[in-house]
């Protein structure tokens, strides 16, 4: 495939560097291990606030030792336990559970609600209506109506746009810089490192098998992941993409994979049970087929199709060219342009298919024949 190797556009990135250690565990892209504590703590007392649930707290009856007590607007119910830092403001009719802590300088939107245990970061902001559980770092940014659920551990500078959905299993760790954009939604998944999502990106594991995602993942707007997927450190999927995996655990059923640095590009389709070798590009809207496995280094170019079962081992496929299904391509070899290889033909390593040829069924093309 000819042609300077393009990438998918990718989310915005906060950008933002290390103020001061991260109190979560996990490390960020630059490599920084951050120790685990159980939550930040300020060297001056904190304002502790303790209510019987469903109970309004005025800010008149809040008790505090700081130099600068919390704001606590009308109908705000406080749990046993929970504590709030200096210079917070919690907004009207906002729901802080039983053993969370909030803490200095952040802010808890109008009927925002905080489930219990959960621990947000010093400047935190969370939207109007979003509810959060967790363990969440300094500088953490949510819109309204936003859903971060499951426990999860979530690094500094954090932000999270409206309308998000997260729902992970609690191992899941968030690292810095974690940017997910408008109605990005995440389910069924297990999350280890820093993610980017554009606007509508949807990762949806399977229900008996979850998916996962590793570090420095970027999705584009509008792609899709769907079914038992892994997806490891550096893996970026262009806008509008389609990667499918099984719903449910199968003794035939392979979840798709896609390792270290893949690219997928926009609109591209990958089928249930695909396996991407490291550094493989998909062209766009290229269709991968199931069970498709290519080697390290593999590109095919845009507008191709790869036909189920086949294996590409490191080989360079043309835009628009068609692979049939359990078709074998060897190492280095090179497939033109619009070319057609029909089921089960075989392609030598360093073989070479010109633009617009033909390869027969069942077919074995050697180095010798280019």
């Amino acid at each position: 495939m000819t042609g300077p190797r393009s990438a998918p556009a990718r989310t915005s990135r906060t950008g933002r560097g290390w103020s001061k250690p991260s109190p979560w565990e996990g490390a960020s892209r630059s490599g920084r291990t951050r120790p685990f504590r159980h939550a930040p703590r300020s060297e001056t007392a904190r304002c502790s606030v303790k209510r019987a649930p469903s109970v309004p707290s005025p800010a008149s009856a809040a008790t505090c030792r700081s130099r600068r007590t919390p704001s606590i607007g009308a109908q705000v119910t406080i749990d046993e336990g929970a504590t709030v830092g200096e210079g917070s403001e919690i907004e009207d009719r906002a729901k802080v559970r039983h053993l969370v802590r909030i803490g200095e300088q952040a802010t808890i939107g109008k009927s925002a609600e905080l489930q219990a245990g959960t621990v947000i970061g010093d400047g935190s902001s969370i939207g109007s209506r979003s509810r959060l559980e967790g363990t969440f770092g300094d500088e953490l940014k949510v819109g309204t109506r936003s859903r971060l659920l499951g426990g999860a551990t979530w690094g500094h500078s954090a932000e999270i746009g409206e309308g998000v959905r997260v729902q992970v299993d609690q191992r899941s760790r968030f690292a810095d810089g974690t940017d997910l954009a408008d109605k990005a939604s995440i389910s069924d998944s297990y999350v280890r490192g820093e993610l980017s999502m554009g606007d509508g990106a949807t990762v949806a594991g399977g229900k008996e098998s979850l998916s996962m995602l590793g570090d420095g993942v970027a999705i584009g707007a509008g792609a899709s992941l769907n079914g038992a997927i892994r997806v490891r450190d550096g893996v970026e999927v262009g806008e509008s993409a389609q990667l499918e995996g099984p719903a449910r655990r199968n003794p035939e059923s392979l979840p798709t994979e896609l390792d270290a640095d893949c690219e997928v590009l926009d609109r591209a389709r990958i089928q249930p049970g695909a396996r991407l070798g490291e550094r493989t590009l998909v062209g766009s809207s290229t269709e991968v087929g199931t069970q498709v496995v290519t080697g390290a280094g593999t590109e095919i170019g845009s507008r191709a199709a790869v036909g189920d079962f086949s294996r590409l081992n490191g080989s360079v496929i043309g835009d628009g060219a068609l692979i049939g299904h359990g078709v074998d391509t060897g190492h280095a070899a090179h497939v033109g342009e619009g070319v057609v290889v029909e089921d089960n033909a075989v392609i030598e390593p360093y073989a070479r298919v010109e633009d617009e040829g033909y390869v027969p069924r069942g077919s074995v093309i050697c180095e010798s024949e280019a």
